[in-house]
């Protein structure tokens, strides 16, 4: 009897919660929550910074952002965290119905690739592999409009898979759009760029150098919603006003590391 008076004073009864806005707050709370603990589930080795190592998707973005990141510990806000679940889940079913379609599927392929003192890292979407070898790669994407990508894909998830197409030397890939709403999907087929890789190289060349010599690089987003959606937006803005030196000796004392 006294656990269990304990344990009901530990949650609300149902008539305190009923339907308004307190239950909103308290699942909406609860539910991030839970989605907290799944993200911390997940294998942080991989993606902590690193030194001299760097993700693919560190250098087809905007690189002071990626520098920034990296100097600082910014955890997922709320939105992030729910949208980064959603596409988890379309992924794990978009990949239930390739290995219907073929033998040997493998999913979250992981990519390291050593260049001039420094390395790049990547986890796939789902890739094709028979005997050893990768055949294909499936970039799956989860969107609100799928109608905006009925013509092409998006600028930002072509550099995502080119970069990965060279890192996997595959001569093209796929890249399919799933609806949040309805679960309709249409897919691009993705032929290599050499150019947009070189690119790339020369991308991960120059934040390589950036963190050598201690120089933030300049803000160049790559998509016109960058800025407005980014997580730094506020260090960013502080540079503009007072420079990077002072920025610099500010965020050192929460660097996480200096790769």
């Amino acid at each position: 009897m006294m656990i269990k008076a304990i344990q009901a004073k530990e949650k609300k009864m149902f008539d305190e919660i009923d339907t308004s806005h307190l239950f909103t707050d308290m699942f909406n709370q609860n539910f991030v929550e839970h989605l907290k603990e799944k993200n911390d589930e997940r294998d942080k080795s991989w993606w902590a910074p690193e030194k001299d190592t760097y993700h693919v998707t560190d250098i087809t973005g905007c690189l002071r952002k990626s520098f920034l990141k990296k100097k600082v510990n910014i955890e997922l806000d709320e939105s992030s965290l729910k949208n980064f679940e959603i596409g988890h889940r379309v992924e794990d079913i978009a990949a239930k119905a390739l290995e219907k379609m073929y033998d040997n599927v493998e999913n979250d392929y992981r990519i390291t690739k050593e260049f001039n003192g420094y390395k790049i890292k990547g986890e796939t979407d789902p890739i094709l592999k028979v005997n050893n070898k990768i055949l294909d790669m499936f970039e799956i994407k989860s969107t609100s409009y799928i109608s905006s990508v009925k013509d092409k894909p998006k600028s930002h998830h072509l550099r995502q898979v080119n970069a990965y197409m060279g890192l996997l030397g595959l001569h093209s890939c796929k890249i399919i759009y799933i609806d949040k709403k309805n679960y309709s999907d249409l897919a691009h087929h993705i032929p290599f760029d050499k150019d947009m890789f070189r690119d790339f190289k020369n991308k991960a060349e120059w934040l390589h150098t950036c963190f050598k010599n201690e120089k933030i690089p300049a803000a160049k987003p790559m998509e016109n919603w960058e800025c407005k959606w980014c997580d730094v937006r506020d260090i960013c803005d502080a540079i503009k006003k007072n420079g990077e030196d002072e920025i610099l000796q500010n965020i050192k004392k929460e660097c996480i590391s200096t790769p």
